[in-house]
């Protein structure tokens, strides 16, 4: 799972990845899955985010997450957006970006 916690929010905003209205409002999910959805609705929205994101867990010390991803997307996922493009090609008729926010939430590492 994705902690968002210890140091990865503030890494974003120290790298200006999120704005200090996304950090204030991932801040406020009750849970780390509430915080983690947030935070991926942000960084699916294009190549340059999910790449900072990536770039930014493997700093944090979180290089597992990095791993995951680019197992499941194969050689080819640079970024969290690579995947949820090469995922909804395997399979129609999903919300790509909830999917990818489901089983980032679901996955214990």
């Amino acid at each position: 799972m994705i902690e968002p916690d210890y140091g990865l929010l503030d890494e974003l905003l120290s790298r200006d990845v999120v704005t200090n209205e996304q950090y204030s409002l991932i801040r406020c999910g009750t849970t780390v899955s509430q915080r983690n959805g947030q935070l991926l609705q942000y960084m699916t929205q294009n190549d340059a985010k999910s790449s900072a994101l990536m770039h930014v867990l493997q700093l944090t010390d979180q290089q597992h997450v990095v791993n995951f991803i680019q197992h499941h997307a194969g050689k080819q996922a640079e970024s969290i957006t690579t995947y949820v493009v090469l995922n909804s090609r395997k399979q129609k008729n999903c919300h790509t970006n909830g999917k990818l926010l489901k089983l980032l939430q679901s996955c214990r590492f």
